[in-house]
């Protein structure tokens, strides 16, 4: 078994290139080989995905090798997608990866908690204030395509987090489900004013 936790392309002697968008990969294993999340041979083919407005988090491997992708002969083009900065999650063998804009790949001090709600319980909606949330490419997602996996909009606006997404306003968040309400703080902030006049001092 070579490897790939949720899903194998295997190009040899023909292709597979699937074009994956807003996807959470997410608690896969990939119990020999390499690829928790997602396995990619080109070997006497063509692998070439297509990831867009995509998370890959939280997967594991054998021997901790390629924990997320493993590409072997294989070429991916990777744009607007969570990955994690760990040398772990990644594996090439005479790959070439394609990155794309918009990606997170700065996630050396992010938990699990920082990005889904409860993941250890099946959970992966977007936590508060996820990277994710509002920085993917509305110009990536397929024509007729109005809603998020609950069968919510695809397209939120959470008006307390910065877009950084691609597209007019309100922006797709990364992954397969949309937030549908704002981030709140988890401490309230309440501003006084000091220069109050009379007995109320703010």
């Amino acid at each position: 078994v070579l490897g790939g936790g949720a899903m194998y392309n295997g190009g040899s002697s023909g292709s597979s290139s699937p074009s994956l968008v807003n996807v959470t990969f997410s608690r896969n294993s990939a119990a020999a080989g390499g690829g928790g999340a997602m396995y990619n041979g080109g070997s006497s083919g063509v692998s070439s995905p297509s990831l867009v407005n995509v998370i890959l988090w939280g997967n594991s491997a054998y021997s901790n090798v390629g924990t997320g992708l493993y590409n072997v002969s294989a070429t991916p083009i990777i744009s607007y997608t969570l990955v994690p900065s760990s040398t772990a999650a990644i594996l090439n063998s005479s790959s070439t990866i394609t990155w794309g804009p918009g990606n997170i790949t700065d996630t050396a001090a992010l938990t699990t908690t920082d990005i889904f709600v409860d993941a250890a319980n099946g959970n992966l909606r977007l936590a508060d204030f996820s990277p994710a949330i509002d920085a993917g490419n509305n110009g990536a997602i397929p024509i007729g395509v109005t809603t998020d996996l609950d069968g919510s909009t695809r397209l939120h606006d959470d008006r307390v987090v910065r877009d950084r997404g691609s597209g007019s306003p309100p922006l797709a968040d990364m992954g397969a489900y949309e937030r549908q309400t704002d981030s709140c703080p988890s401490k309230v902030l309440v501003y006084v004013d000091g220069d109050a006049s009379g007995t109320n001092n703010g």
